[in-house]
């Protein structure tokens, strides 16, 4: 059973830590937190195992056919096994803080960028492509206007002998 405080955290826990409802059967059981001092406002077939639970002060409220007892005390211990499913910061695990990647490799990002400034500029390359300025999907002439490798143009080109 997860305990906590209502208001301030101030001496033992003594309520739930949060609202949490169960349900068994038709029957649907809800916990809500009370000020200290309030006591265990339930049915006597609840309070008994809230009582047993170590909850001093606590709401309850229910609905559903709350005659049938063994549905009536399932919901009522699905709604305490509820508490543990909400995650509040008590429960959250401890992380150690890690220095950011950027701090930890600013010096080496700093040499490679003198390194890359140093370099003689590449003229006017831009981007991936052929290196002519073409690029894929441009458009425009395929050839750029200037002969590609060995073969003359098709016109030039003597006809073939079989």
């Amino acid at each position: 059973m997860r305990r906590g405080y209502w208001g301030n955290k101030i001496g033992d826990v003594h309520t739930v830590p949060c609202k949490s409802s169960g349900k068994g059967g038709s029957v649907r059981f809800k916990l809500t937190p009370a000020p200290r001092g309030t006591g265990i406002v339930a049915a006597p077939v609840p309070k008994k195992i809230l009582q047993f639970a170590g909850i001093d002060d606590v709401f309850t409220c229910s609905s559903g056919n709350t005659r049938t007892t063994e549905n009536f005390i399932k919901a009522c211990f699905a709604a305490i096994g509820n508490t543990y499913k909400f995650l509040s910061p008590d429960l959250w695990t401890k992380t150690d803080n890690i220095s950011s990647p950027l701090a930890q490799y600013a010096e080496y990002l700093e040499l490679s960028n003198k390194r890359v400034s140093e370099r003689p500029a590449r003229g006017d390359r831009r981007g991936r492509g052929m290196g002519r300025g073409m690029g894929r999907g441009r458009g425009g002439d395929r050839d750029g206007g200037r002969p590609r490798g060995d073969r003359p143009p098709r016109g030039d080109r003597p006809p073939r002998q079989e």
